[in-house]
């Protein structure tokens, strides 16, 4: 029977109302619609597949199997029940498969069935609820009113039961299964039901069910529930009240099973009874079950359990809250006759009740390496039993002296429920039992701790028994790092009878962490930054200054302008290394005066430069920074007929930059600023044959940079360091060749070598201690080689030669001058 519509808006039915009726022959794509003012006293069926007489020759009496028929009530009365598809009992399989109902509204007095088979599978059906009352509130039959798929000798499998609105007076299951329920989903976003469950099995086992609670109210809210065992099953609680709250509940077991919670309301007006149960066994065991809160509110019951087992163990479960209210104790695995070993408790926020009790494994054979992790703080409980291994995470914003755990021994304990015979037990007198346990503890590298300063890991005022108990710091949580950049290593220890700790010993002197070595390579840069000042004066501005006063040669015993602007871009080492790029300008005014074999060169100056840096650590630490310096200074020069020179300059300034960069894993910075002075004196041989010169010279630099101090910056806090000046002496051996080929043009080729004494910038030093330095190989050779071309213009511009020799004592720099000369 297929295809078949009924629909009913009036009047009054004493039968039942069926889209399509069959004998033997299956029902499939039937619809039934009733609304309006209709009244039905019988059942409503989508399709109904009824089983034939026995067949003569086969024995079979088939019904069919009842798939895609489809029941839509809205407003209407219906005394009897409602199916979207049946199929009855027959001596072969009939499966209900694909049916679905939907309620708008109206009144059903009995149990809804979006597909129902006596001894198939029920699979893919739905029931969709938004409003209307289904059942009868003072009914003595069955209290189960909604079934997503029903299978009363088979298995419900992938059935799906949504409520967004109704009073739904008894049970509401989305996939009921007499051998097995799996992959049913149920999704509650409002009404009323009495209790909820996605997937119920009564003899076999419930897999894989899906609960999803966002509102509504439910007294008691399942993800599945077996006569057989319950694995895998997970239930969502986003809001509402879905009363207590259980992942999988299992008579010969219960495993993997999830329970999360972000919000709502989690209570139960029973006092005995669990209020969150990852996973509940009767007979078998609770292991590898997970409770997650996040949020909402859990009040009232006897507990939240990651599993619950009554005669089995319960083992290797979790429980973690990171938000949210809770009210009642909580118990990482519990079982009335056997082990409650490797359990876990996560607190990592959350408010918890100062009347409440946390315990890891509660069991009556055994409780073994049960584990406490807390990653927050001020926290009060009653009572704290049964671990084995704690774990405590200073979280950051911790202050020495505060508590993380406080317990108060107020608990309800007496003797008759201390289990004696297991490890690290509740106690009688209100004390804490520690004895054989491992606790730990960590802090964050910004934590503000000082030595001799700490913070209360555990603290019971009755006292703590701690008989072999053994103390340590968790891998990578060992430091605090001040602002200062002083690392501090932590310790935990038991302070009293009555408090355990993590703290930094009084003798504790720190040690420097290794990235402050970046931090005087800032001033590495700058002393570098000037030295290159240097070489340009006696090069590129020198060169740029002769061929001015050649383009003005009419002009006597006066002073002519010039200027030069040129770009750089360096590579030192420094033990790590630094890259640095920027340019440098001079304007000055030259005189040269002729006298009786030899010139002489008379040239003040103006200077100014600026800088980028970048600094590198083998360790990841790096540095960013900009430099500018402003300053002025005098070049004398004699030059002899016989080629034979000699020359000296005194330079002073102003240099200012800044430090961005990362050290101790946190980003740092600070400005700073200090004068310079610079001298430097050089004395050279031209020898010319022909079109070729060689310049062989020596010469001397020295430098020095003021000390600074500047308060650095990061996320460990504002701290004052000190640099100490810099004194510079660098010598310099060199030869250069050039040739030129006419007036204008040439080829020129250098070597030289240099070495270098008193440079490297010192440590800064914080409280008192030196921070780690940078080094410098004291001597290096460089090279240069390049064309020249120098014209003497007529509108104003000219292009100098590079200076003779090297431009920097550490690398051969890409340097671009440029002249310009004024009329």
């Amino acid at each position: 029977m297929r295809n078949n519509v009924v629909k009913i808006s009036a009047g009054s039915v004493g039968g039942i109302v069926a889209g399509g009726y069959t004998i033997g022959k299956g029902a499939e794509g039937n619809t039934v619609e009733l609304s309006g003012t209709a009244d039905v006293s019988g059942n409503i069926y989508g399709g109904y597949a009824l089983h034939q007489m026995d067949n003569p020759l086969t024995g079979e009496a088939a019904a069919g199997d009842a798939s895609q028929n489809t029941v839509k009530i809205s407003d209407v009365t219906v005394k009897g029940e409602v199916y979207g598809g049946y199929t009855a009992e027959g001596t072969t399989s009939n499966d209900a498969t694909g049916n679905a109902v939907t309620i708008e509204s109206g009144t059903i007095e009995k149990t809804v069935y979006g597909g129902y088979t006596a001894d198939g599978t029920a699979s893919k059906n739905t029931v969709t609820i938004n409003g209307g009352t289904v059942g009868v509130a003072d009914s003595t039959e069955s209290s189960d009113t909604v079934f997503g798929g029903y299978s009363a000798s088979g298995e419900a499998v992938s059935n799906i039961l949504t409520v967004s609105g109704g009073d739904l007076i008894g049970h509401v299951t989305s996939g009921y299964g007499k051998t097995g329920a799996s992959d049913n989903t149920l999704t509650m976003t409002g009404g009323s039901s009495t209790k909820t469950v996605a997937g119920y099995a009564e003899t076999g086992d419930a897999v894989n069910n899906t609960l999803v609670f966002s509102g509504g109210t439910s007294a008691i809210t399942m993800a599945a529930q077996s006569g057989g065992s319950a694995t895998g099953n997970t239930i969502t609680i986003t809001g509402g009240n879905p009363g207590t709250v259980t992942g999988g509940a299992g008579v010969t077991g219960a495993s993997e099973n999830t329970v999360i919670i972000s919000g709502g309301t989690v209570s139960s007006p029973e006092d005995f009874v669990p209020i969150v149960t990852g996973g509940m066994a009767s007979t078998g065991d609770a292991d590898g079950n997970t409770v997650t809160i996040s949020g909402g509110e859990v009040t009232g019951g006897i507990g939240i359990y990651g599993g619950f087992a009554t005669e089995g163990d319960a083992n290797s479960n979790t429980i973690n809250v990171s938000g949210g209210t809770l009210d009642t104790d909580i118990y990482g695995g519990q079982t009335y006759d056997g082990a409650a070993d490797n359990n876990t408790v996560n607190i990592l926020a959350g408010d918890l009740n100062p009347e409440m009790s946390l315990y890891g494994g509660y069991g009556t054979t055994e409780s073994k390496n049960n584990t406490y992790n807390m990653y927050t703080k001020g926290q009060t409980v009653a009572d704290f039993a049964y671990f084995q291994n704690l774990n405590f995470y200073v979280p950051e914003g911790t202050t020495a002296g505060e508590t993380m755990l406080t317990v108060t021994g107020n608990a309800a304990v007496d003797a008759d429920t201390t289990l004696a015979a297991v490890q690290n037990s509740t106690t009688t007198d209100g004390t804490t039992d520690v004895s054989g346990a491992t606790v730990f503890g960590g802090v964050q590298r910004n934590t503000k701790l000082n030595p001799g300063e700490y913070i209360n890991l555990l603290y019971n005022a009755n006292g703590i028994t701690t008989d072999d108990t053994s103390y340590g710091t968790i891998d990578g949580l060992d430091t605090v790092t001040s602002a200062g950049f002083i690392n501090y290593k932590a310790i935990v220890e038991k302070k009293d009878a009555n408090t355990i700790v993590i703290t930094i010993p009084k003798d504790e002197k720190g040690t420097s962490d290794t990235d402050t070595k970046i931090l005087p390579e800032d001033r590495e840069n700058a002393a570098n930054t000037i030295k290159n000042a240097g070489d340009i004066i006696a090069g590129s501005a020198l060169h740029a200054a002769e061929g001015a006063w050649i383009e003005n040669h009419d002009i006597e015993a006066k002073f002519v302008p010039y200027a030069i602007v040129g770009g750089y871009d360096l590579h030192y080492n420094t033990g790590s290394y630094i890259d640095s790029n920027g340019m440098a300008a001079n304007v000055g005014f030259v005189r040269r005066s002729q006298h009786e074999g030899h010139i002489d060169t008379i040239m003040p100056f103006f200077e100014y430069g600026k800088s980028h840096y970048a600094s590198y650590l083998d360790t990841g630490a790096r540095g960013d920074g900009r430099q500018h310096y402003t300053g002025g200074g005098i070049l004398l020069r004699r030059d002899f007929d016989s080629g034979l020179y000699y020359e000296g300059a005194v330079r002073a300034g102003y240099l200012k930059g800044d430090f961005h960069g990362m050290i101790a894993k946190s980003m740092s910075r600070y400005d700073s600023g200090a004068p310079y002075i610079a001298a430097q004196a050089g004395l050279g041989k031209i020898y010319t044959r022909n079109r070729d010169s060689y310049d062989i010279y020596g010469k001397f630099f020295y430098t020095y940079l003021g000390s600074d101090s500047a308060v650095v910056h990061s996320g460990y806090g504002d701290s004052k360091y000190d640099f100490d000046s810099i004194n510079s002496y660098v010598t310099r051996l060199g030869m250069r060749w050039t040739r030129d080929f006419d007036q204008i043009r040439s080829l020129y080729a250098g070597i030289g070598w240099d070495y270098e004494a008193g440079s490297k910038a010192r440590p800064p030093t914080q409280a008192g201690i030196p921070q780690a330095r940078p080094s410098k190989a004291p001597a290096a050779s460089s090279n240069s080689a390049g064309r020249a071309r120098s014209t003497i213009p007529t509108h104003g511009a000219s292009t100098s030669r590079p200076p003779a020799g090297p431009a920097s004592r550490k690398a051969v720099p890409s340097l671009r001058p440029s002249a310009i000369t004024f009329k």
